[in-house]
This record gives C-alpha cells, sequence and structure tokens, in this order.
C-alpha cells in the first residue's frame, strides 16, 4: 500500500524535489492503527539483473499522535522517492503522476 496510490481519499500532502503531491491517507491510519511495521519497497538494477532493496520505514511509537505519526511516515515515503528520481537514471521510474506534477511545476516557473 504505497501513499501516493490513485485509490482511497487523498487529503495528505507529500513534497518531492519542492513539488506538492496529494496522498492517500490510508497506509498512515492502517499502520498507526495496528501498530504494524512500514517498509519502502524498490527494485534496482545490478548490472544485468534487478535487486530487491526493503528499508524499514517509521513504527508508531508509544502514545504517539496519528498526525505525528503520519507526518513522519509521508516524509521517510517522500525522502525515498526524491532519492530514486536524483540517484542512478537506470534506476529512474517516472509514473504519469509525477511526471505531470513535475511538468506543471517548471511552466509555472517559467
Amino acid at each position: 500500500m504505497a501513499p501516493d496510490g490513485q485509490e482511497g481519499r487523498r487529503t495528505a500532502q507529500l513534497t518531492v524535489l519542492g513539488t506538492t503531491a496529494m496522498a492517500g491517507e490510508g497506509a498512515a491510519f492502517l499502520a498507526h492503527a495496528s501498530g504494524c511495521n512500514t517498509a519502502w519497497y524498490t527494485v534496482v538494477r545490478d548490472g544485468y539483473r534487478f535487486v530487491p532493496i526493503i528499508e524499514q520505514g517509521p513504527r508508531r511509537e508509544n502514545a504517539e499522535s496519528f498526525e505525528k505519526f503520519a507526518a513522519r511516515l509521508y516524509r521517510f515515503y517522500a525522502d525515498k522517492i526524491e532519492a530514486v528520481f536524483t540517484g542512478h537514471p537506470s534506476n529512474i521510474l517516472l509514473r504519469p503522476m509525477w511526471s505531470k506534477l513535475f511538468k506543471e511545476k517548471l511552466l509555472q516557473a517559467r
């Protein structure tokens, strides 16, 4: 379940490379309510093969409010997206949503 997915109510925000995107609250809500782990999962090229990368994400701390946890989760997620966009070009996957947002940002800057 990804916060920047297209399903569900999208009332939260992700800021990636100075561009703001709407995000869903479902992932943060479920992780906060259940106290479950979160993680970032991606696949990168390593020569002629693909290698999975899994990094542990934030977990709700004792008595942490939903708002504070969600802010930490969204920042973690946005940081990981930024790392993909600024990383090795062979590993960049630009989904249509991000392509559209970056294009709009460029047009506004002109």
